[in-house]
């Protein structure tokens, strides 16, 4: 920046002392515009030579990894099919839901949410109780029942 400044000031001063010395007439106006050029010229060259890509390298703000952004996308697409998946798996074991949820983390499924409808239980029941009922959802989706949680 330093010499950006300098190149500039020694312009401008070159620039006077060739007003004092330019000739009168038409010579006069051809100089003038050849020394106009010559002063863009400076102005626009320490511009013209920056590497944009070093002065501003997006990378060293913004983490970006292909695999990461890969994973993530097949993470996303692969929540929305195993979530239609699971609800027609309970819907063929007469579970009806409201909604399914499924988080994948890495292409591991880490947590399914189910959200049961119409499920009818005697209230009465105390062999039956939300562990029991979020083992039989795990034993029909073929999942752990610690990645199942179940809401009726």
């Amino acid at each position: 920046m330093k010499t950006y400044l300098f190149s500039i000031c020694i312009a401008a001063i070159v620039i006077s002392l060739c007003e004092f010395i330019m000739p009168q007439g038409r010579m006069k106006n051809a100089v003038w515009m050849v020394i106009s050029v010559l002063f863009a010229i400076t102005m626009i060259k320490p511009i013209l030579n920056l590497n944009l890509e070093e002065t501003f390298d997006i990378d060293k703000y913004i983490y970006y990894d292909e695999q990461s952004v890969t994973v993530g996308y097949l993470d996303d697409k692969s929540e929305e099919y195993f979530s239609e998946y699971y609800k027609a798996a309970l819907l063929e074991n007469d579970l009806v839901t409201e909604k399914v949820e499924v988080e994948i983390s890495r292409m591991n499924i880490e947590k399914i949410i189910v959200y049961l409808s119409n499920l009818v239980i005697e209230e009465n029941n105390e062999h039956i109780n939300n562990t029991v009922i979020r083992e039989y959802v795990a034993s029909a989706l073929g999942v752990e029942p610690e990645k199942v949680v179940v809401y009726v």
